[in-house]
């Protein structure tokens, strides 16, 4: 039908905590159970606020992308969690493009995954730059029904 939009899909602050504590069961590192392994909830909430943010009535983050870019962009940047916020700022963009019927295309590799986080900490990239990437990367979800 056209006109008709689906909703975006967010994540929320018990996705990010769930997507660290996989992240750290899977491959290793620290975690501080007493705070769920939580460094800073000032940069929690503000990565789960970026990512809707607007200005004048107008959103920031316009496109699909865009947002999932917030997502990990700033959670790499703002050093939510004690470790794993490399992998925990990825995964979230990944899980939230996938969430809104994206997935990353077969062809990623883990390397290209693992220099793509190691890009954005370094600051190499932009938000700009990581909605490209995403964008060139990412595919359309089949719907089978």
């Amino acid at each position: 039908m056209a006109g008709i939009s689906k909703k975006i899909e967010f994540l929320s602050e018990e996705d990010l905590i769930t997507i660290n504590r996989y992240m750290i069961l899977k491959f290793g590192g620290r975690y501080e159970h007493l705070t769920k392994n939580i460094l800073n909830h000032n940069s929690l909430r503000y990565v789960l606020e970026s990512v809707q943010s607007r200005i004048f009535g107008r959103e920031i983050h316009v496109t699909i992308f865009e947002k999932a870019a917030a997502y990990a962009f700033n959670a790499i940047k703002n050093h939510i969690f004690y470790d794993g916020n490399k992998r925990t700022g990825i995964e979230s963009a990944f899980i939230f493009l996938s969430n809104n019927g994206i997935k990353i295309k077969e062809k990623v590799t883990k390397e290209d995954i693992v220099n793509f986080g190691v890009e954005i900490e370094n600051e190499n990239m932009t938000l700009n730059d990581i909605a490209e990437w995403l964008k060139e990367n990412s595919t359309r979800l089949r719907k089978l029904f």
